[in-house]
């Protein structure tokens, strides 16, 4: 009996001293202060127990990458005091057998429009409300391309006069393209057909403007510059 009390003193010194020295190497990991070391739930609240979350961080290969579309670019719009190009003189030109230069000077009557159209550096610059020949025999206009020729100045035919006439070509009498025609009353110019300008044809031939737009075609100097007369597309009477 006295040998069994000795070996069980002997296991719970044993068994003292192992659980000594367990809790003596186990310490507080990261300076953290054990719940059962704590005194109130006020001292554990004011701990500084420290909880550090690690953002997790995904291999770069699984992060997809979005395609961008661009978006288109829009490009600002350079608004000049010119007008923009016009190109209706070129097919005219063409058919007729001539490049239009579009940094020449250039006019294109057009026939059925009844307009004649001022081009420069390839910009319409001006539009003229015109008159051309009646669609009967003799006195049509004839499709024609070629330069302005002489200035005759003042016309006097078929009993009216016409100032700032240019001469253009011959058909069955000269081609010129001038002021409206007019009659001296009482010493003043009385002009004629100015309705017809824009409208219909009403000369024996002739390209026929307003005054104001003759002496500007005058101003501007049209000698030499090329000339496209498109066909009269109307028809024609008897």
């Amino acid at each position: 009996m006295r040998k069994f009390v000795l070996v069980a003193a002997f296991l719970a010194v044993a068994i003292l001293s192992y659980c000594a020295i367990y809790y003596s190497d186990l310490g507080s990991p990261s300076g953290a202060i054990l719940a059962s070391e704590l005194t109130s739930p006020a001292e554990f609240a004011t701990s500084d127990l420290t909880l550090t979350l690690q953002p997790t961080v995904l291999p770069a290969t699984s992060i997809p990458i979005p395609t961008l579309t661009p978006k288109p670019t829009v490009g600002y719009i350079d608004v000049s005091s010119d007008p923009a190009p016009d190109d209706a003189a070129r097919p005219a030109a063409k058919r007729a057998g001539k490049e239009w230069d579009p940094m020449e000077r250039a006019i294109m009557i057009d026939q059925n429009a009844q307009q004649t159209y001022v081009y420069e550096n390839g910009f319409k610059i001006k539009t003229i409300p015109c008159s051309t020949g009646k669609p009967i025999l003799d006195h049509f206009t004839p499709t024609w391309v070629g330069r302005v020729g002489e200035l005759r100045g003042t016309i006097f035919s078929f009993g009216v006069y016409a100032d700032n006439a240019w001469e253009l070509f011959k058909a069955s009498g000269t081609i010129l393209i001038h002021g409206a025609p007019y009659v001296y009353i009482d010493g003043k110019k009385v002009y004629q057909d100015l309705d017809s300008l824009g409208h219909y044809p009403s000369s024996h031939g002739c390209i026929r403007v307003h005054p104001a737009d003759a002496d500007w075609l005058t101003a501007w100097d049209i000698s030499g510059v090329p000339v496209v007369v498109t066909p009269w597309q109307g028809g024609f009477t008897e």
